[in-house]
């Protein structure tokens, strides 16, 4: 037997020699060990399984409130950080507030869920998506982008060992968010 009686054809076609194998092994089957499908009617079983209560669904703003509630973006955390860093960098006043920061940070996820190669392409004409220019205008996103902070202070705390010590503060509240969330037994992430 040569090599090519061994390999398939072009078209993906076992080699002769096993389609010979092939159906001579069909032609010598038992018929004894065929298979036989038998057509029966579903019989229902009656259950006892409890009723699921019906719980509301919610907003996906309303299960992101649940990690970023009002007081994040408050004058004494987001907003207040933001405007201290700019003015200590620039002497000059940024003038942000609670509801610009949610603006700045919800368009950010916008823009995590369609991304563009470049900034400005949200704002250009051709390809202006709405979600983000009819919030909040190009410049003033990339001055907040530019300045915003989360900490009073500029310089790292003495002694802790912690490279995100400028970010703690977010972390600390996605943490305390996940830690209020009610944990069934059973349930996935278990």
């Amino acid at each position: 037997m040569s090599r090519n009686d061994q390999l398939p054809d072009l078209f993906g076609n076992p080699p002769p020699s096993v389609r010979a194998q092939s159906e001579a092994a069909q032609r010598n089957r038992d018929p004894s060990r065929r298979r036989l499908w038998k057509s029966i009617p579903f019989d229902q079983k009656e259950h006892n399984f409890p009723p699921r209560e019906q719980q509301t669904i919610r907003t996906p703003l309303e299960y992101f409130e649940d990690y970023f509630d009002d007081a994040f973006y408050d004058d004494e955390k987001a907003a207040y950080c933001t405007n201290n860093y700019y003015l200590r960098q620039t002497g000059r006043v940024l003038h942000t507030n609670p509801v610009e920061m949610k603006k700045f940070i919800g368009v950010h996820f916008v823009m995590g869920c369609i991304t563009y190669l470049r900034l400005h392409m949200y704002w250009r004409q051709e390809m202006r998506l709405t979600l983000v220019a009819d919030i909040i205008p190009r410049d003033r996103l990339k001055q907040l982008r530019t300045n915003f902070y989360v900490v009073e202070e500029d310089i790292a705390p003495v002694g802790k060992k912690n490279s995100l010590w400028k970010v703690q503060p977010v972390l600390n509240q996605v943490n305390n968010a996940c830690e209020k969330i009610e944990r069934l037994p059973g349930s996935i992430d278990e």
